[in-house]
């Protein structure tokens, strides 16, 4: 499993990086002309305004690459089942 392949509509991360130098990693919520919404991994959001924005960048899957060996044959086949039903098409 390699989380980074294809990742998800919607669960893409994104890396902003501000005027004074903070950095931000998480999920885009919201996004206006006047702010940026973050869903940090910790669950809480961070908003960003805009025209404090030097940088901003897609990062990584927020699927740890590293998952699979920490999951039990049961539990990455109910994960696996859980994304293929996300899937529109299907």
């Amino acid at each position: 499993m390699h989380p980074n392949a294809r990742v998800a509509e919607g669960f893409a991360t994104t890396v902003i990086v501000t005027d004074d130098g903070r950095t931000f990693s998480g999920i885009v919520t919201a996004e206006s002309p006047e702010s940026i919404t973050l869903k940090l991994p910790d669950g809480k959001t961070q908003t960003v305004p805009t025209n404090s924005v030097d940088e901003r960048a897609s990062g990584p899957s927020s699927m740890p690459a590293d998952l699979a060996g920490k999951l039990s044959r049961r539990e990455l086949r109910d994960l696996l089942a859980w994304l293929q039903s996300l899937h529109p098409s299907r």
